[in-house]
């Protein structure tokens, strides 16, 4: 029975069933045939696809996992791959009862800096290379604050940031055969260098390669350390 589904389709979506043998007149209500719900799904198809799209969306800060995240019609929204105070249009890829999910589709404004990793757009390793270093050292200290506040109930104030190069300050890696986990996904990406490790680690994931090459052995998990 379809009656009040009916009546919230839009001109344009009733005009998508035209045809009268589709509904059939039972009880007083409306109830439909085979072909005339096809076509309500497709109504209801389109009017939800125009629903996934927001225009001009403001980003105005950023959760633990960097995505940038925003409000469109008073809901919470993450988006990947966006920055606070950048503008974009997105496009809904998720939707749950609390929160939903969005890709950006076109940025009216844009903060990122030039991402020089080969491998960022699929690798899972970092998250936040695109934001300018500065920018980055400010999203780590407000997750740290965040973080301590929540878990452990201290609102503290943080000294300032000791930091040094941009790149090549980690002195700790995880392999899977020989790569890192792509972004949400158990499948990796098999890398020939991290710009964000010491280069004495990249020299052992050189070594490794060339051995796993010439051996045809297969390592699952390898932890490097410096």
């Amino acid at each position: 029975r379809i009656r009040g589904l009916y009546e919230e389709l839009t001109a344009d979506e009733k005009a998508l069933i035209t045809n009268l043998s589709d509904f059939e007149e039972i009880e007083n209500g409306i109830y439909l045939t085979k072909s005339g719900m096809k076509k309500v799904i497709n109504a209801f198809a389109f009017e939800f696809a125009k629903r996934s799209e927001y225009k001009d969306i403001k980003i105005i800060r950023q959760d633990h996992k960097g995505r940038g995240i925003a409000k469109v019609d008073e809901r919470i929204v993450f988006v990947d791959n966006a920055l606070p105070e950048e503008v974009c249009d997105i496009e809904i890829i998720k939707e749950s009862k609390k929160f939903l999910e969005a890709k950006a589709v076109t940025f009216k404004k844009n903060l990122k800096q030039e991402v020089i990793c080969p491998y960022y757009d699929k690798c899972g390793g970092c998250n936040v290379l695109h934001q300018k270093y500065q920018e980055q050292l400010k999203f780590k200290e407000n997750k740290l604050k965040d973080i301590l506040k929540k878990f452990a109930g201290l609102d503290l104030k943080l000294n300032d940031i000791i930091y040094g190069e941009e790149y090549h300050y980690r002195n700790k890696i995880t392999l899977h055969n020989l790569g890192l986990y792509q972004k949400k996904s158990k499948t990796p990406v098999i890398i020939d260098r991290c710009l964000l490790v010491h280069p004495k680690i990249n020299e052992v994931i050189k070594r490794l390669q060339d051995y796993s090459r010439q051996s045809n052995n297969i390592m699952d998990e390898v932890m490097i350390r410096v």
